[in-house]
Protein backbone atom coordinates (compact mmCIF):
# COMPACT_ATOMS: atom_id res chain seq x y z
CA UNK A 1 0.00 0.00 0.00
CA UNK A 2 3.02 2.28 -0.20
CA UNK A 3 5.13 4.03 2.42
CA UNK A 4 3.67 5.51 5.59
CA UNK A 5 4.49 8.94 4.23
CA UNK A 6 1.83 8.59 1.55
CA UNK A 7 -0.88 7.05 3.77
CA UNK A 8 -3.69 8.77 5.59
CA UNK A 9 -3.49 8.95 9.36
CA UNK A 10 -6.70 7.38 10.71
CA UNK A 11 -8.12 8.90 13.90
CA UNK A 12 -10.59 6.44 15.48
CA UNK A 13 -12.94 7.45 18.26
CA UNK A 14 -12.75 5.12 21.23
CA UNK A 15 -15.51 2.48 21.33
CA UNK A 16 -17.35 3.87 18.33
CA UNK A 17 -20.38 1.66 17.66
CA UNK A 18 -19.46 -0.26 20.83
CA UNK A 19 -16.61 -2.72 21.08
CA UNK A 20 -17.47 -4.86 18.03
CA UNK A 21 -17.39 -2.03 15.48
CA UNK A 22 -14.40 -0.36 17.12
CA UNK A 23 -12.31 -3.53 17.08
CA UNK A 24 -13.28 -4.30 13.48
CA UNK A 25 -11.81 -0.99 12.28
CA UNK A 26 -8.74 -1.10 14.55
CA UNK A 27 -7.97 -4.65 13.39
CA UNK A 28 -8.23 -3.50 9.76
CA UNK A 29 -5.76 -0.60 10.09
CA UNK A 30 -3.43 -2.77 12.17
CA UNK A 31 -3.41 -5.56 9.61
CA UNK A 32 -2.78 -3.10 6.79
CA UNK A 33 -0.08 -1.32 8.82
CA UNK A 34 -1.78 2.02 8.29
CA UNK A 35 -0.88 4.81 10.77
CA UNK A 36 -3.67 5.42 13.26
CA UNK A 37 -4.54 6.81 16.68
CA UNK A 38 -7.38 6.16 19.10
CA UNK A 39 -8.97 9.15 20.80
CA UNK A 40 -11.82 10.03 23.09
CA UNK A 41 -13.92 13.15 23.48
CA UNK A 42 -15.22 14.42 26.82
CA UNK A 43 -19.00 15.11 26.78
CA UNK A 44 -19.89 18.41 25.06
CA UNK A 45 -16.21 19.02 24.27
CA UNK A 46 -14.30 19.01 20.97
CA UNK A 47 -10.84 18.69 22.50
CA UNK A 48 -9.29 15.42 21.36
CA UNK A 49 -7.59 13.25 23.97
CA UNK A 50 -5.35 10.68 22.27
CA UNK A 51 -5.33 7.39 24.20
CA UNK A 52 -3.29 5.33 21.73
CA UNK A 53 -0.84 6.42 19.04
CA UNK A 54 0.30 9.92 18.07
CA UNK A 55 -1.51 13.16 17.40
CA UNK A 56 -1.27 13.72 13.60
CA UNK A 57 0.89 16.80 13.16
CA UNK A 58 0.91 19.60 10.64
CA UNK A 59 -0.15 18.81 7.12
CA UNK A 60 -0.60 15.05 7.47
CA UNK A 61 -3.81 14.05 5.61
CA UNK A 62 -6.11 12.66 8.28
CA UNK A 63 -9.29 10.55 8.18
CA UNK A 64 -11.50 10.69 11.30
CA UNK A 65 -13.86 7.89 12.29
CA UNK A 66 -16.45 8.43 15.01
CA UNK A 67 -19.87 9.75 15.93
CA UNK A 68 -21.35 12.79 14.18
CA UNK A 69 -19.67 15.12 16.70
CA UNK A 70 -16.34 14.43 14.97
CA UNK A 71 -17.41 16.84 12.24
CA UNK A 72 -16.85 19.71 14.68
CA UNK A 73 -13.56 18.16 15.78
CA UNK A 74 -12.35 18.14 12.17
CA UNK A 75 -13.22 21.84 11.82
CA UNK A 76 -11.39 22.65 15.06
CA UNK A 77 -8.15 20.94 14.07
CA UNK A 78 -8.31 21.63 10.34
CA UNK A 79 -7.81 17.99 9.34
CA UNK A 80 -8.10 17.17 5.63
CA UNK A 81 -10.04 15.32 4.33
CA UNK A 82 -11.24 14.75 7.91
CA UNK A 83 -14.76 13.68 7.04
CA UNK A 84 -16.41 13.12 3.66
CA UNK A 85 -19.39 15.39 4.25
CA UNK A 86 -20.89 18.17 2.15
CA UNK A 87 -24.17 19.80 1.18
CA UNK A 88 -25.22 16.72 -0.83
CA UNK A 89 -26.05 14.77 2.34
CA UNK A 90 -29.53 16.22 2.21
CA UNK A 91 -32.71 14.39 1.21
CA UNK A 92 -33.86 17.31 -0.92
CA UNK A 93 -30.71 16.92 -3.03
CA UNK A 94 -30.95 13.12 -3.13
CA UNK A 95 -34.58 13.21 -4.28
CA UNK A 96 -33.68 15.75 -6.95
CA UNK A 97 -30.70 13.76 -8.23
CA UNK A 98 -31.95 10.19 -7.85
CA UNK A 99 -35.72 10.76 -8.06
CA UNK A 100 -37.62 7.52 -8.76
CA UNK A 101 -34.79 5.40 -7.38
CA UNK A 102 -35.32 6.84 -3.89
CA UNK A 103 -37.57 4.87 -1.56
CA UNK A 104 -39.16 8.10 -0.32
CA UNK A 105 -39.44 9.92 -3.63
CA UNK A 106 -42.84 11.19 -2.43
CA UNK A 107 -41.29 12.91 0.60
CA UNK A 108 -42.41 16.43 1.49
CA UNK A 109 -40.13 18.83 3.35
CA UNK A 110 -41.04 21.06 6.28
CA UNK A 111 -39.71 22.56 9.46
CA UNK A 112 -40.74 20.35 12.37
CA UNK A 113 -43.06 23.02 13.71
CA UNK A 114 -44.77 23.48 10.32
CA UNK A 115 -45.64 19.88 9.42
CA UNK A 116 -49.38 19.81 8.60
CA UNK A 117 -51.53 17.68 10.90
CA UNK A 118 -52.26 14.23 9.48
CA UNK A 119 -54.25 11.11 10.20
CA UNK A 120 -52.87 7.59 10.08
CA UNK A 121 -49.14 6.87 9.91
CA UNK A 122 -46.31 8.76 8.20
CA UNK A 123 -42.59 8.18 7.97
CA UNK A 124 -40.54 11.09 9.29
CA UNK A 125 -36.79 11.68 9.39
CA UNK A 126 -34.33 14.60 9.42
CA UNK A 127 -33.57 16.11 6.01
CA UNK A 128 -29.87 16.28 6.86
CA UNK A 129 -27.58 13.46 7.99
CA UNK A 130 -27.37 14.83 11.55
CA UNK A 131 -28.71 11.87 13.57
CA UNK A 132 -30.82 14.39 15.53
CA UNK A 133 -33.43 11.62 15.67
CA UNK A 134 -33.95 8.24 14.06
CA UNK A 135 -36.29 7.99 11.08
CA UNK A 136 -39.55 6.40 12.21
CA UNK A 137 -43.17 5.65 11.48
CA UNK A 138 -45.47 7.72 13.65
CA UNK A 139 -49.22 8.30 13.72
CA UNK A 140 -50.78 11.76 13.73
CA UNK A 141 -51.73 11.85 17.42
CA UNK A 142 -48.28 10.72 18.56
CA UNK A 143 -46.66 13.30 16.31
CA UNK A 144 -48.72 16.15 17.79
CA UNK A 145 -47.77 15.05 21.31
CA UNK A 146 -44.10 14.92 20.29
CA UNK A 147 -44.31 18.41 18.82
CA UNK A 148 -45.93 19.76 21.99
CA UNK A 149 -43.04 18.31 24.01
CA UNK A 150 -40.53 20.04 21.74
CA UNK A 151 -42.40 23.32 22.19
CA UNK A 152 -42.15 22.95 25.95
CA UNK A 153 -38.38 22.59 25.57
CA UNK A 154 -38.00 25.55 23.21
CA UNK A 155 -35.77 27.48 25.67
CA UNK A 156 -33.52 24.47 26.33
CA UNK A 157 -30.58 23.20 24.30
CA UNK A 158 -31.71 20.20 22.23
CA UNK A 159 -30.43 18.50 19.07
CA UNK A 160 -33.98 18.59 17.70
CA UNK A 161 -36.32 21.58 17.79
CA UNK A 162 -39.26 23.03 15.90
CA UNK A 163 -36.95 24.59 13.29
CA UNK A 164 -35.30 21.27 12.37
CA UNK A 165 -36.00 20.40 8.73
CA UNK A 166 -37.70 17.05 8.31
CA UNK A 167 -38.97 14.87 5.48
CA UNK A 168 -42.46 13.38 5.74
CA UNK A 169 -43.41 10.48 3.47
CA UNK A 170 -45.95 7.69 3.15
CA UNK A 171 -45.17 4.33 4.83
CA UNK A 172 -43.22 1.84 2.70
CA UNK A 173 -42.84 -1.90 3.07
CA UNK A 174 -39.19 -2.99 3.13
CA UNK A 175 -38.47 -6.69 2.72
CA UNK A 176 -34.66 -6.68 2.98
CA UNK A 177 -32.19 -3.88 3.77
CA UNK A 178 -28.46 -3.66 3.09
CA UNK A 179 -25.63 -1.19 3.63
CA UNK A 180 -22.89 -0.53 1.08
CA UNK A 181 -19.62 1.39 1.42
CA UNK A 182 -18.84 3.30 -1.78
CA UNK A 183 -15.40 4.75 -2.50
CA UNK A 184 -14.33 6.39 -5.75
CA UNK A 185 -17.52 5.22 -7.53
CA UNK A 186 -17.07 1.59 -6.54
CA UNK A 187 -18.99 -0.48 -3.99
CA UNK A 188 -16.17 -1.91 -1.88
CA UNK A 189 -18.06 -3.61 0.96
CA UNK A 190 -21.62 -4.52 1.87
CA UNK A 191 -23.71 -6.11 4.60
CA UNK A 192 -27.30 -7.11 5.05
CA UNK A 193 -28.76 -5.65 8.23
CA UNK A 194 -32.41 -6.65 7.87
CA UNK A 195 -33.78 -9.76 6.14
CA UNK A 196 -37.49 -10.46 5.83
CA UNK A 197 -38.07 -7.63 8.29
CA UNK A 198 -35.78 -9.09 10.96
CA UNK A 199 -32.40 -7.78 12.08
CA UNK A 200 -29.58 -9.88 10.62
CA UNK A 201 -25.99 -8.81 10.00
CA UNK A 202 -24.44 -10.74 7.14
CA UNK A 203 -21.58 -9.63 4.92
CA UNK A 204 -22.26 -9.68 1.19
CA UNK A 205 -19.71 -11.44 -1.03
CA UNK A 206 -19.20 -14.30 -3.44
CA UNK A 207 -20.56 -16.72 -0.86
CA UNK A 208 -23.89 -14.87 -0.64
CA UNK A 209 -25.27 -14.94 -4.21
CA UNK A 210 -28.81 -14.37 -2.92
CA UNK A 211 -27.90 -10.80 -1.91
CA UNK A 212 -25.53 -9.96 -4.78
CA UNK A 213 -28.26 -8.22 -6.85
CA UNK A 214 -28.51 -5.56 -4.14
CA UNK A 215 -24.75 -4.96 -4.45
CA UNK A 216 -25.09 -4.70 -8.24
CA UNK A 217 -27.96 -2.23 -7.89
CA UNK A 218 -25.89 -0.03 -5.58
CA UNK A 219 -22.95 -0.18 -7.98
CA UNK A 220 -25.16 0.84 -10.89
CA UNK A 221 -25.75 4.19 -9.16
CA UNK A 222 -22.09 5.03 -8.92
CA UNK A 223 -20.28 3.69 -11.97
CA UNK A 224 -20.12 6.91 -13.98
CA UNK A 225 -20.58 4.90 -17.19
CA UNK A 226 -23.26 4.98 -19.87
CA UNK A 227 -25.27 2.18 -18.27
CA UNK A 228 -25.36 3.97 -14.92
CA UNK A 229 -28.82 4.31 -13.38
CA UNK A 230 -28.28 7.97 -12.51
CA UNK A 231 -27.67 10.99 -14.70
CA UNK A 232 -23.95 11.39 -15.35
CA UNK A 233 -23.19 8.89 -12.60
CA UNK A 234 -23.72 11.53 -9.89
CA UNK A 235 -22.59 10.58 -6.39
CA UNK A 236 -22.76 12.74 -3.25
CA UNK A 237 -19.05 12.49 -2.33
CA UNK A 238 -15.79 10.64 -3.04
CA UNK A 239 -16.74 8.22 -0.28
CA UNK A 240 -20.11 7.54 1.35
CA UNK A 241 -22.46 4.86 2.61
CA UNK A 242 -25.64 3.85 0.76
CA UNK A 243 -28.55 1.90 2.26
CA UNK A 244 -30.67 -0.10 -0.20
CA UNK A 245 -34.05 -1.77 0.35
CA UNK A 246 -35.71 -4.62 -1.52
CA UNK A 247 -39.39 -3.83 -1.91
CA UNK A 248 -42.29 -5.37 -3.83
CA UNK A 249 -41.58 -2.77 -6.54
CA UNK A 250 -37.88 -3.67 -6.74
CA UNK A 251 -34.74 -2.15 -5.22
CA UNK A 252 -34.77 1.40 -3.85
CA UNK A 253 -32.23 3.68 -2.17
CA UNK A 254 -33.25 4.37 1.42
CA UNK A 255 -30.63 6.99 2.22
CA UNK A 256 -26.94 7.86 2.07
CA UNK A 257 -24.80 8.57 5.11
CA UNK A 258 -21.42 10.06 5.90
CA UNK A 259 -18.88 7.22 5.71
CA UNK A 260 -17.05 8.51 8.80
CA UNK A 261 -20.02 8.06 11.14
CA UNK A 262 -21.90 5.11 9.65
CA UNK A 263 -22.29 1.76 11.42
CA UNK A 264 -20.23 -1.05 9.91
CA UNK A 265 -22.60 -3.99 10.45
CA UNK A 266 -20.82 -7.02 8.92
CA UNK A 267 -18.96 -5.07 6.21
CA UNK A 268 -15.39 -5.93 5.33
CA UNK A 269 -13.58 -2.92 6.81
CA UNK A 270 -10.24 -4.08 5.41
CA UNK A 271 -11.66 -3.47 1.93
CA UNK A 272 -13.00 -0.07 2.99
CA UNK A 273 -9.68 1.14 4.44
CA UNK A 274 -7.79 -0.11 1.35
CA UNK A 275 -10.16 1.78 -0.93
CA UNK A 276 -9.83 5.01 1.08
CA UNK A 277 -6.03 4.69 0.97
CA UNK A 278 -6.17 4.19 -2.79
CA UNK A 279 -8.04 7.43 -3.48
CA UNK A 280 -5.06 8.58 -5.55
CA UNK A 281 -4.62 11.05 -6.99
CA UNK A 282 -6.19 12.66 -3.96
CA UNK A 283 -8.68 15.47 -4.65
CA UNK A 284 -7.24 18.91 -5.36
CA UNK A 285 -8.84 20.43 -2.25
CA UNK A 286 -6.48 18.29 -0.15
CA UNK A 287 -3.51 20.19 -1.60
CA UNK A 288 -2.48 23.78 -0.88
CA UNK A 289 0.83 25.50 -1.61
CA UNK A 290 2.36 27.68 1.12
CA UNK A 291 3.64 31.25 0.74
CA UNK A 292 7.26 30.38 -0.09
CA UNK A 293 6.20 28.51 -3.22
CA UNK A 294 6.78 24.98 -1.92
CA UNK A 295 5.20 22.51 -4.33
CA UNK A 296 3.01 20.05 -2.42
CA UNK A 297 3.45 16.33 -2.85
CA UNK A 298 0.27 14.37 -3.69
CA UNK A 299 -0.18 13.32 -0.08
CA UNK A 300 0.44 16.76 1.47
CA UNK A 301 -1.97 19.49 2.52
CA UNK A 302 0.48 22.33 3.16
CA UNK A 303 -0.52 25.60 4.78
CA UNK A 304 1.53 28.74 5.36
CA UNK A 305 4.28 27.91 7.87
CA UNK A 306 3.56 31.05 9.89
CA UNK A 307 -0.09 30.10 10.19
CA UNK A 308 0.92 26.64 11.39
CA UNK A 309 3.32 28.11 13.97
CA UNK A 310 0.68 30.45 15.31
CA UNK A 311 -1.98 27.73 15.43
CA UNK A 312 0.26 25.33 17.34
CA UNK A 313 1.15 27.98 19.93
CA UNK A 314 -2.45 29.09 20.41
CA UNK A 315 -3.71 25.53 20.81
CA UNK A 316 -1.02 24.39 23.21
CA UNK A 317 0.78 21.85 21.03
CA UNK A 318 4.21 22.79 22.32
CA UNK A 319 7.11 23.23 19.96
CA UNK A 320 6.62 24.50 16.44
CA UNK A 321 6.85 21.88 13.67
CA UNK A 322 7.56 23.00 10.15
CA UNK A 323 4.68 21.98 7.87
CA UNK A 324 6.89 20.04 5.47
CA UNK A 325 8.47 18.02 8.27
CA UNK A 326 5.10 17.47 9.95
CA UNK A 327 3.66 16.01 6.76
CA UNK A 328 5.80 12.92 7.24
CA UNK A 329 4.80 12.31 10.85
CA UNK A 330 2.67 9.16 11.10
Amino acid sequence: MGNKGDMLHHMIQEDMFHEFGFRRLVDAVNTLKVPYSVFKLPPFDHNVEVTEGLFPGGAKPTMVWGFTTVEEVVKKYGWVPGVFKNENFNHRVLNEKWGPMMLNEDGQFYKMGEVPSFEGARFIRPVLDTKSFTGQLINGDEFEKWREELYALRHEYTTLDLNTEVMVASPKQRIDEARFFVVDRKVVAGSMYRVDGRVMYKGIGNDTPLYKPMWEYAQAHCCGEKDCLTANGWTPAEAFVMDVARTEEGFKVIEVNCINSAGFYDCNMMSVVKAIENLHPWPEQWKVVDSDGYKAQPWEHVIDDRVMDSWRRENGYGHVIDARVASSIG
